[in-house]
């Protein structure tokens, strides 16, 4: 289709047609989870009980590029204040999927 196609060129189109992706944090076991990294820093400070400024940034993937200050690699850990953030998925723009770990 015309979306695929330019899906190849921008990256992924969000749209009313899409399927509903999986919930944004996953508890995987205690103290792990696997969460999007277009999570919004309003609903991380709401499920971990933290206080981050959103207002440089808008999500957790933003939070992490901005304090590395260049995008991470896969596979690499970002230790985060009370969390170890580790890149599970990326493409060449942005983060997109996280394994955080509270230390």
């Amino acid at each position: 289709t015309i979306e695929d196609l330019l899906e190849e060129i921008v990256g992924d189109i969000d749209d009313e047609t899409d399927e509903e992706e999986e919930a944004f944090v996953q508890k995987v076991s205690d103290g792990l989870f696997r969460i999007n990294a277009l999570l919004t820093i309003e609903e991380f400070n709401e499920e971990f009980g933290t206080e981050f400024d959103n207002s440089e940034f808008d999500t957790v993937g933003g939070m992490i590029v901005n304090a590395e200050g260049r995008l991470p690699d896969v596979n690499e850990e970002i230790d985060f204040g009370n969390f170890k953030f580790k890149v599970l998925s990326s493409d060449n723009r942005r983060l997109k999927t996280l394994e955080l770990t509270l230390v």
